[in-house]
Order: structure tokens, then sequence, then C-alpha cells
């Protein structure tokens, strides 16, 4: 078969643009052997530090870091930080480049140990991490921390375990398009925590959410938990054994707690969520105490004494498929103990 003019036309033009992509991305070569001089831009002479070798790189230039050790850096530039697996570590990384169109900051194949409080730090849109091992944080394994609203997060193939939190986002990032894939945030004390605490800071928002093929397995008091989530998609997780603290009085595998403004479009679907909520330091002989805890719960908050004057509102809840087997609770809707707007004593729910 012939190719018309214009077919070709336009295969002539396609290949000058992947020419033109290739042309505008330099590799620079890091190793802690290195020395912090000249461009980094060829493998027998490397550079030693990641912040260096950010100071010679342009926008989408790929970092090929060696194995080896590395202090902790800051990406100021949308750079592709790539490592060769578990043997490259990287002491605690911040994103904070600026926002060039949809130019991503890309970290994969690569170890974050960190004595600092938190493994990665993301402050800025379109930041993709791939393969990446952060774990054992005294804080937040990857903390979303944003002065701004941001877009495009994705965090796929990673291992975000051992720490207070696998993943935090912050009370005033305000967030559109996160995806988590094939991650586990497992062995946290919680394991996914969405900030939402403040009154003041109704109008900040999780939205296009997904989250697939993931685990929150053994975190202490919570598998996950979200005071501000909605058009949010989980599929295909698993939830096992968390919600098991003996000392905390609300252990939930998953607890969706709205807080402050109106959401909508929470799926759960194809997932399991079990041997989760015990009943931790509750009094397991009086109620409401004793149905704190759940597998899962659901809340819009509206209760006296802290959310009936900014009430919290939720539709379009749907779970399907999703196999639910608590330690004490399978699911539960509204805060037990509260009245609601409605006059509804939730712990007759």
């Amino acid at each position: 078969m012939h190719n018309s003019p214009v077919q070709k036309y336009c295969y002539v033009l396609l290949l000058l643009s992947f020419s033109l992509t290739s042309l505008s991305q330099t590799h620079r070569y890091v190793n802690p052997s290195g020395t912090d001089s000249g461009t980094c831009s060829e493998p027998g002479s490397p550079c030693q530090s990641i912040d260096y070798a950010i100071t010679q790189a342009a926008a989408n230039d790929v970092l090929n870091l060696t194995e080896g050790t590395f202090t902790a850096t800051t990406l100021s530039t949308r750079v592709v930080l790539s490592g060769r697996g578990t043997g490259t570590v990287v002491q605690g990384i911040t994103v904070n480049a600026a926002v060039s169109g949809t130019d991503p900051v890309s970290i994969e194949n690569l170890t974050v140990t960190s004595s600092s409080t938190h493994g990665i730090t993301i402050g800025t849109s379109y930041v993709e991490l791939f393969n990446v091992n952060s774990s054992n944080h005294s804080g937040r394994n990857v903390n979303i921390d944003a002065a701004t609203a941001i877009q495009n997060i994705t965090i796929s193939n990673c291992v975000l375990d051992g720490g207070d939190y696998g993943l935090w986002l912050t009370e005033q990032t305000d967030l559109t398009n996160l995806t988590v894939l094939n991650t586990s945030m497992d062995n946290n004390t919680i394991g996914f925590y969405s900030q939402l605490g403040n009154s003041a800071s109704a109008g900040i928002r999780l939205a296009a959410v997904l989250v697939r093929n993931c685990t929150f397995n053994n975190n202490l008091r919570k598998g996950i938990y979200a005071e501000k989530l909605e058009n949010a998609i989980f599929e295909n997780i698993t939830v096992d054994n968390s919600g098991t603290d003996a000392t905390y009085d609300f252990n939930n595998g998953i607890d969706i707690n709205l807080k402050w403004q109106a959401y909508s479009g929470i799926t759960i679907r194809n997932s399991r969520v079990i041997n989760s909520g015990a009943i931790g330091s509750n009094d397991i002989a009086t109620a409401p105490d004793n149905r704190h805890t759940s597998a899962i719960a659901i809340k819009a908050r509206t209760d006296a004494g802290s959310y009936n004057g900014t009430p919290a509102s939720l539709t379009n809840v749907t779970l399907d498929g999703v196999i639910i087997d608590g330690l004490v609770t399978d699911l539960r809707f509204g805060e037990m103990g509260k009245t609601d707007n409605d006059g509804m004593d939730m712990s007759t729910v």
C-alpha cells in the first residue's frame, strides 16, 4: 500500500518532532566518587552531587545516578532523576521546580533514606515517582505539601512502607489528579492521610483520584484516612490488619471522615477490607464506645461541637464488589455518639 502525500508529510513531521525532542534532552552523570566540575555530560567524568548536576541541567535532562549513596537534594529544575535500583540511595528529595507546561519531574529506580523527618517532599505540579522505595521515615515517606494549587502527581510501582505515614497530603495542599498504581503503603501508623483539620481551609480539595492495585496492610491506626476527597476511585486495593492499635480509640481500615464542604463521587471497587478495626482502648462493654471502630467508616461531619457550623456533605458513594470483614464492625456511616444536623443519632446507624 502506498502512503499519500499527506501521510508522508505527517510522517516527516513526526520524525522531526522526535529528533528535536532527543536533541533537547542531555544525559548527565553523577557518581559519589565524581568531581563537581564541568557539565557532567560524559560518563567518564561524572560530577559528585545531584545538586551540582542540577546547576548544569536544562529542563528534561536525565541525571543518571550510579549505585552509591547521595546526599539530600532539591530538584529545582524539571529533570529526570534516574537510579540503578535499590543500590542507588538518596538521603532525601525535595521537589519544587517551577511548572513549565506539562514537563514532569520524574524520579525513578532508586531508594530514599533520610535522617530527616520526610523522605520525598513534593510542592509542585507534574511529578512522577516510578519504582521508588521511600520507607521507614520518622514522618512521611512521601509528603505532598504545596502552598498553591497543584495537579498531576503520579506514584507508580513504589514502596512507601514502615514510616509514620506512607503518603501524606497536607491541609494547605489543593491537588487535582492524583494517581497511585501498584504501590504499597504498609506497616505505617497510617498508610494514606489526606488532611483538612480546620474550617478555615474550606475550599481546598483533593479531587480526581485514582488508586489501583495498591495495599494498605498492617497500618497501626488506619489504612486510609481522608478528611478531603472527591471524584475518587479505589480499585483492586487490599486493606488487611489495619487499625489494631490497643491504645487508640478510632481504629479503622478505611476512614472517610470528610469536613467543612460538599463532596461527591467516591467509589471502592473489587477490593478487600478485612481483619481491620480493633476495639483499642474503648470500653468493649459500653455503646457507643464499642462501635467507634470499623473496617470501613464513611462520614461527612455535621455534628455539633465542631462541625455543625460549617457542615460537610457527601453524595454518590459506591461500593462494588468489595469484601468487608471487620474485627468489630464491617461498615459504618456517621460518627458514633454524635447527632447530626438533621437530628439523627449516629449511634443508631
